[in-house]
């Protein structure tokens, strides 16, 4: 995408596809800064701080909502947001979309997704039709960061139903409607090829709609372990797809779920604000764990937006539950002690959590440990050794892979390529005819060029040019305007044309 927009091709056909503003960021940072990752991170801590001081700001226009302005509990509305914004911004399970830099898709996303909620939200309180028109930039450019984003629409009909009078509901709702028809065609555009569409796992299993949706009944209650005791955080979890309903572990996370949705329920009237937080949380996993199938099944980047539920649960369910078991004079101290002591812990974790971060042989080290059957780690341990100069550590982790997987393409072509430094051509050989046998995967980038190379320099080293010449000139049809590969031909003709003089 990068090499797209610097060959001059930042035009309209870019901007309408999906991902487009996020690439962008990517742009404007490689402009600024080049290789230099600092530049990134910091923009990355930049966004999340922003997003942490837009989200206190919402939690303040809640308070002014028709649901809050005339409860108590809105005396203590600076003290509730200010908590809720703290939780937001230190938990760790924020790590992987800050400091995992591409993940800036899902806080670059969520900024402009709750800069429409925001406005929405200011529309709302004034009835002023001038925030019509900044509703539907924020929504589209979240949409067009991430896909996720699809939720924007149901979002702002759940704060509609919980917090607002719903006289004249139906000129509202039709006036509101007409904020999504973009958006909602946007959606259909992004996925019109994925909703229905079959994918393959990590492990090499099959994942369409149905599949999907019931691994994520055993994926979302992970999930909220993670938020309520974040304690096993990894990179790449490991989940084996689920294909029957009343497996064990689906039926209970299932019915576990469904507990929890009733409970929302049912606690509506009394606590329409955890009611409130519980629905966020969920609504903000209905794109990547419901039923679009996608190749990964899990990973902690997408709770960033489910983090406004839970960080409204924690600070709002707090003060419920200290004011109904201490006297008033005590509630005080003990609700600021209580989430203080949290933020803290939740802080520390999070210190913890980074340093796994500091670089790729300690971030991989960490996902083999906790993932030992997932064989694309081991595969990106042993490139981070190789980046390292330790080559048997690197060789001893591609073998690792294969013993796991032994169709796996990348790992051959890496193991063939440590085989050819160590002069042993015979075995380099072997990988590389096996990577290119495996032909063109069917997710990923198509790499058989790039082995196809690599086996052709192989056959040369050995001094096999009439194979080596084959082969580059296989890779030359697929590549024609390559100068490296022209260049290998000329060397092998010059070989062959010396022997048989």
């Amino acid at each position: 995408m990068l090499r797209s927009i610097e060959n001059g091709e930042l035009n309209f056909n870019f901007f309408i596809r999906p991902r487009s503003i996020g690439y962008l960021s990517f742009f404007i940072n490689n402009l600024i800064h080049g290789r230099n990752v600092l530049g990134y991170h910091l923009f990355n801590i930049f966004i999340h701080i922003f997003n942490s001081v837009l989200f206190y700001k919402l939690s303040l226009l809640l308070f002014e909502t028709t649901l809050l302005k005339n409860k108590k509990i809105t005396k203590n509305k600076y003290l509730i947001s200010a908590f809720s914004s703290l939780i937001f911004a230190t938990h760790p399970i924020q790590t992987q979309a800050i400091t995992y830099i591409v993940q800036r898709l899902a806080s670059l996303s969520f900024l402009f997704f709750i800069l429409g909620v925001f406005y929405y939200l200011k529309y709302r309180l004034e009835n002023k039709n001038k925030y019509f028109i900044v509703i539907l930039i924020f929504s589209l450019l979240s949409l067009f960061t991430k896909e996720n984003s699809a939720i924007f629409p149901i979002i702002i009909l759940l704060i509609e139903i919980i917090f607002f009078e719903h006289r004249n509901i139906r000129k509202k709702i039709y006036k509101i409607s007409t904020l999504f028809v973009i958006p909602m065609f946007a959606v259909l555009y992004f996925f019109k090829n994925t909703l229905f569409s079959t994918k393959i796992s990590p492990l090499g299993q099959k994942i369409d709609s149905f599949s999907y949706l019931l691994t994520q009944f055993r994926v979302i209650p992970k999930y909220i372990q993670l938020l309520f005791f974040p304690i096993g955080q990894n990179l790449d979890h490991y989940f084996l797809i689920s294909y029957n309903f009343f497996e064990i572990r689906v039926l209970s996370g299932f019915l576990f779920l469904l507990l929890i949705l009733i409970f929302a329920f049912k606690i509506k009237e009394k606590y329409p604000i955890i009611s409130f937080s519980i629905y966020w949380f969920f609504i903000g996993l209905i794109v990547t764990s419901s039923i679009i199938p996608i190749r990964d099944v899990s990973f902690e980047h997408r709770l960033y937006s489910s983090m406004v539920g839970f960080s409204i649960f924690l600070s709002f369910g707090f003060y419920y539950l200290i004011k109904k078991i201490l006297p008033k004079k005590n509630f005080y101290k003990a609700y600021v002690f209580s989430l203080s002591l949290i933020i803290i812990i939740f802080s520390s974790l999070s210190f913890i959590r980074n340093s796994v971060w500091k670089n790729d042989i300690t971030l991989m080290s960490d996902v083999t440990k906790k993932s030992p059957k997932i064989s694309r780690n081991f595969n990106w341990l042993g490139v981070a050794y190789l980046k390292e100069n330790n080559i048997d550590l690197a060789k001893g982790n591609f073998l690792k892979a294969i013993e796991i997987n032994p169709n796996f393409q990348d790992a051959h072509n890496n193991l063939g390529n440590i085989y050819s430094y160590q002069g042993n051509l015979e075995k380099a050989i072997f990988h590389f005819e096996k990577a290119i046998s495996l032909g063109k995967l069917k997710f990923g980038k198509d790499n058989t060029n790039i082995i196809r190379v690599n086996l052709g320099l192989a056959y040369f080293n050995s001094g096999e040019y009439v194979e080596a010449i084959r082969h580059f000139k296989m890779a030359l049809e697929n590549d024609p305007e390559n100068n490296i590969i022209k260049n290998y031909i000329r060397l092998t003709s010059e070989k062959i044309n010396k022997i048989n003089q």
